[in-house]
């Protein structure tokens, strides 16, 4: 670790130090433990985790779930700490008596207090407001970003079909939710729709969920991520990875299998994401006072790169742990986020380098796959490589437990080293009915297209 990412560490260390802190996590498992071992290593003494359901955070603290067994709802975890039960309120007294905790918030946290205590690093709510895929449009806008044309429209079917008409380039369209009634993520909330037919079902599956959608056109390519940071001066804006969401063209859904620092796209393509997310740092910093880490998701074409969403918070993907293992991100990002006295002079220039330089070394995957039941047991025998037939593009996978997990890829100079279409082709070996951006085209043209609309 670069003796800058040190002097960073030494810092939070210094600020943390004998603090007693709350944490507050959506699930239970090896994030919340990555998250402990974090405020452990500088000096915090966590009391406790407030998590909305889940099981682990390593039984060394006491844990409080907010949900229990019910599924994991945003919307209701975040009502449940704006609004404490009797019992939340009892446990937070019985592991903080004298009312001197901090409380860490998730990536989504809004609150300003929770049972009386501060929260440390809260999300504004005018930098949640783009996260909604119907109003992402007015950013890039004023971010002088190009994007592929879309519509946002009511739930109206006809409304929809005339404007997927419009957009539609033969490949069907995307219908997106808004962010009304609850957060929009993974692939949750898209539709791919090829058909007019398709239209009235996804609407009546749609019922409720959401007030308005985004029509835009579906392209085929690289799906990417880049994420950034804002500081006070500037932003820093790292290098983009590979989302790798593999399609069905059976029942027409995207499938998020996670992600890979692996990619290694030409320089312009890497050039002209860079220089998107940039853009979109500064109005975000200019209008909202943003501070903290930020990602801008598209799809990277053979007509360029074209942006989808914004994720004003700390999204996954970065792939630091892998070249620095015991550097404290979360807590690095809080304390830029809010803005604590030792990062207010973060130069985001080094930031930009140290980080890329790290990653762009050591590149890291999370990617899994799940298999239909007992289809891993005929493969058992640890890791093993899989090569694309007709180039040098490898990967290396185990499968267990009826996932698929990649743990490598690659190939020779020149090769993009995309995860998707290894995963894809590795999982039809499984019987699964799965494509990636160049393992097939999209054949039937779509309906949608008005000169074909009869």
């Amino acid at each position: 670790m670069p003796a800058a990412a040190r002097a960073w560490a030494s810092d939070l260390t210094r600020l943390w130090s004998g603090r007693a802190l709350v944490l507050l996590v959506e699930r239970l498992g090896a994030t919340t433990d990555a998250l402990l071992k974090e405020a452990t290593a500088v000096g915090a003494r966590v009391l406790g985790v407030v998590a909305a359901h889940g099981t682990g955070a390593g039984g060394a603290v006491p844990v409080f779930r907010v949900l229990g067994g019910a599924d994991f709802d945003r919307v209701a975890y975040a009502r449940a700490l704006a609004s404490p039960s009797p019992q939340l309120r009892e446990w937070f007294d019985h592991v903080d008596p004298d009312n001197r905790a901090l409380v860490l918030g998730t990536n989504q946290t809004e609150s300003i207090t929770v049972c009386g205590r501060p929260v440390h690093g809260r999300r504004l709510p005018a930098w949640a407001v783009w996260e909604d895929k119907t109003l992402i449009h007015h950013l890039w806008e004023e971010a002088g970003v190009a994007t592929a044309p879309s519509h946002v429209t009511s739930l109206d079917g006809e409304r929809i079909r005339a404007r997927a008409q419009d957009v539609d380039t033969g490949a069907g369209v995307v219908l997106a939710m808004d962010s009304s009634t609850g957060h929009r993520g993974d692939s949750h909330g898209l539709a791919w729709l090829h058909h007019a037919e398709q239209i009235a079902p996804t609407l009546h599956t749609w019922q409720g969920l959401t007030h308005k959608v985004r029509v835009a056109p579906f392209m085929p390519g690289v799906p990417y991520s880049v994420l950034g940071m804002v500081t006070a001066s500037g932003v820093a804006v790292f290098d983009p990875m590979e989302i790798v969401t593999l399609r069905s063209d059976k029942d027409r859904r995207f499938l998020f299998c996670g992600s890979s620092t692996a990619w290694r796209p030409a320089r312009d393509v890497v050039d002209s994401i860079r220089g998107q997310a940039r853009r979109v740092g500064s109005v975000l910093a200019g209008r909202n006072g943003y501070r903290g880490m930020f990602s801008v998701d598209g799809i990277s074409t053979a007509d360029g790169c074209f942006p989808t969403e914004v994720n004003p918070r700390q999204a996954s993907g970065l792939g630091l742990r892998a070249a620095w293992p015991d550097f404290p991100l979360y807590l690095f990002n809080r304390a830029v986020q809010s803005q604590a006295p030792a990062f207010e002079s973060l130069d985001p220039a080094t930031v930009e380098h140290l980080v890329r330089q790290a990653t762009g070394t050591c590149p890291s995957l999370s990617v899994r796959l799940r298999l239909p039941t007992g289809a891993a047991t005929s493969r058992r025998g640890g890791v093993r490589t899989y090569h694309f037939a007709g180039t040098t593009h490898w990967a290396e996978w185990d499968a267990a437990d009826d996932v698929l997990t990649l743990r490598a890829v690659g190939g020779d100079a020149g090769t993009d080293a995309t995860a998707g279409p290894l995963l894809a082709r590795l999982g039809r070996t499984f019987g699964l009915d799965l494509h990636s951006h160049d393992t097939r085209p999209v054949l039937e043209r779509s309906s949608l297209l008005r000169r074909n609309m009869r």
